[in-house]
C-alpha cells in the first residue's frame, strides 16, 4: 500500500504504456506499463533545496545536488518527513536517491528508503482500540550498460531491491508483529536491430530470482468471544519461498501506412511452476489528420505462491488475455478526446479463503 513512500523531487517524469506489454516487460504487464524516470545531472546542475510544513504537525525538506562533466554526469537527491495523524505517534519518511551515468554507455541508479507510519485502529463498534505501527522500507540498486553498433543498440541490465516490510500492532493482550523480508535480483541482455529500414527487432534473455523471508499468507484477526473475556485473538501464518524465473523473448514492430505493427512472444520458465507462454499484437495508426487508433491483445500468466507454500505445486497458473482499444480525436490544439475500451479475462484464477484456509 502508498502511502509517503515515493517522493517526486528527484523524479524527471513518468512514463505510461496503456495496453498488455508482457513479451517485453514480464507477465506482470498484462494490463499497462509504468515507468518511474529519475532526474539526472543533465540539464539541472547546481543545488536546490525546498521546505514544506502542513497543520497536522507536519513539516519536512528536500534536497537536490547534480553537477555535469564533459563524459559523467551526477544526481543526489535526499528527502525527509515528519508528521503527526490524530493520536498516534509521529510517522517519519527518508529518502535518498541517486544516479550517476558514465560516458554514455554505464548508468548507475539507486534508491534508500526509511519509512515508518503510526496509525490508530478500532473495532466495527468501537469498544476496543489500538495502535499500529507499519514499516516499509525500500532498497533498490541497478546498472546498465549499452553499447550502439551500426544498426544494432547492446543493453545489459541488472537490478537488486529489497524490502524489509514490518506490522506492529498493541492488542489487548499485548503486542503482535508480523515481519516479511523480500529479496529480488534480476538480469536482462537485450538486442534491438533495425532491419528493412521501418522495421525494429527486438530479442531478450533474462533471469530473476525471488528470496521472500516469512511471507504473510494470512493476517487477520478473530473476534469471537474468548474464555477470560478476551475478543481479539491475531491470526498469521507465514513461511519461507524461493522462485528462479528464467525468460526468452522476441518482438517485431514495422512501420506501415503512417502507423505502426507490432507482434510477439515470450517465455517463461519457473523454477516452481509450469512454463508458460505469452504472446501480444498491437496497432497504432493514424486515421486522418485528427483521429488515431490504438489496439493491444496480449496474453500473460500469474501464480500465486501462497499456493506453492500451501504444498500444492501442481497447478495450473491463472492465465490472463487482456485486450485494449483507444480512439483519440485531437480537436485542436491543446484539446483532445479519448475513448477506451477496454476488457481482460483471466482463467484458473486462485481464491484464497482467509477464514478456513481453503483454496479453489
Amino acid at each position: 500500500v502508498l502511502d509517503r513512500e515515493i517522493s517526486l523531487d528527484a523524479i524527471e517524469r513518468v512514463e505510461i504504456v496503456r495496453g498488455a506489454g508482457s513479451v517485453l516487460w514480464g507477465a506482470d504487464a498484462f494490463a499497462g506499463v509504468v515507468n518511474i524516470v529519475p532526474k539526472s545531472g543533465q540539464p539541472q546542475a547546481g543545488v536546490e533545496a525546498g521546505l514544506e510544513a502542513g497543520n497536522v504537525d507536519l513539516y519536512g525538506g528536500t534536497l537536490n545536488w547534480a553537477r555535469s562533466e564533459h563524459d559523467w554526469d551526477a544526481f543526489l537527491a535526499a528527502a525527509g518527513l515528519r508528521e503527526t495523524l490524530d493520536d498516534a505517534d509521529s510517522s517519519h519518511y527518508g529518502e535518498l536517491v541517486g544516479t550517476l551515468n558514465l560516458g554514455g554507455w554505464l548508468h548507475l541508479s539507486g534508491r534508500w528508503s526509511d519509512f515508518e507510519r503510526n496509525y490508530t485502529m478500532n473495532s466495527g463498534t468501537e469498544e476496543i482500540r489500538w495502535s499500529g505501527t507499519r514499516e516499509a522500507p525500500v532498497n533498490y540498486l541497478k546498472a546498465t550498460a549499452s553499447k550502439v553498433h551500426g544498426p544494432s543498440h547492446y543493453s545489459l541490465m541488472g537490478f537488486y531491491q529489497s524490502t524489509d516490510f514490518k506490522l506492529r500492532e498493541q492488542l489487548v493482550d499485548g503486542p503482535f508483529e508480523r515481519s516479511q523480508r523480500n529479496h529480488v535480483w534480476h538480469a536482462e541482455l537485450t538486442w534491438d536491430r533495425r532491419i528493412m529500414s521501418r522495421g525494429l527487432l527486438t530479442l531478450g534473455a533474462s533471469w530473476r530470482r525471488t528470496e521472500v523471508d516469512d511471507a504473510i499468507l494470512r493476517n487477520d484477526f478473530s473476534t469471537l468471544p474468548l474464555p477470560g473475556g478476551g475478543s481479539f485473538v491475531p491470526l498469521s501464518d507465514q513461511a519461507d519461498f524461493t522462485n528462479d524465473l528464467g525468460s526468452l523473448y522476441a518482438q517485431f514492430r514495422y512501420q506501415l501506412w503512417q502507423g505502426e505493427w507490432w507482434a510477439g512472444l515470450r517465455l517463461d520458465d519457473h523454477s516452481e511452476y509450469e512454463s508458460t507462454l505469452s504472446y501480444s499484437l498491437g496497432m497504432h495508426q493514424p486515421l486522418g489528420e485528427d483521429f488515431n487508433l490504438k489496439v493491444a491483445y496480449g496474453t500473460a500468466f500469474r501464480s500465486p505462491y501462497s499456493s506453492q507454500l500451501n504444498g500444492n505445486q501442481a497447478f495450473d497458473p491463472e492465465s490472463v488475455q487482456t485486450i485494449s482499444v483507444q480512439l483519440a480525436w485531437e480537436v485542436d490544439r491543446g484539446h483532445s478526446l479519448e475513448l477506451t475500451l477496454y476488457h481482460s479475462d483471466i482463467d484458473d484464477h486462485i481464491a484464497e479463503d482467509p477464514f478456513g484456509g481453503l483454496s479453489q
